[in-house]
């Protein structure tokens, strides 16, 4: 089944959110599920750009401009690469749900549980809104 996802973050300051198409297993019914397979197709992507990696790196003109927007210049290199563990990661994830670290909306509808039952059809549209906690005094 092919679904659409937006991730947005509530500082963020980009005007412009794409939305990425992608393909999940017909089998998810819940949040949990929905969550767990996200995971799995981020972990598999991470390996695979990890094993890609360029012999010479180096920055166009048009990336530092790009990066420059960002705040943050660099070469997208990982320092310090380990194996990643997809069981600690589910239980990160599901950790970040339950402290309101993200929200999840299907078609504009917030799943409040993560167990919660889901209905995904073809082209719906998923939105994970990371949410920024913000620290400082009241006087």
């Amino acid at each position: 089944m092919k679904i659409f996802v937006t991730v947005k973050s509530a500082s963020s300051t980009k005007k412009n959110l794409n939305q990425r198409p992608m393909t999940l297993p017909e089998t998810i019914s819940t949040l949990q599920e929905l969550v767990e397979e996200l995971v799995i197709q981020n972990v598999k992507a991470a390996l695979a750009s990890n094993e890609q990696g360029n012999i010479v790196s180096f920055l166009t003109a048009k990336d530092t401009e790009n990066q420059l927007a960002t705040g943050k210049v660099g070469f997208q290199y990982t320092y310090g690469k380990k194996e990643m563990d997809i069981e600690k990661a589910f239980q990160e994830a599901e950790s970040a749900f339950r402290d309101g670290l993200y929200r999840v909306f299907i078609n504009d509808s917030e799943v409040m549980e993560y167990k919660e039952t889901i209905t995904l059809n073809e082209n719906d549209t998923l939105v994970f809104m990371r949410l920024t906690m913000l620290a400082g005094r009241l006087w």
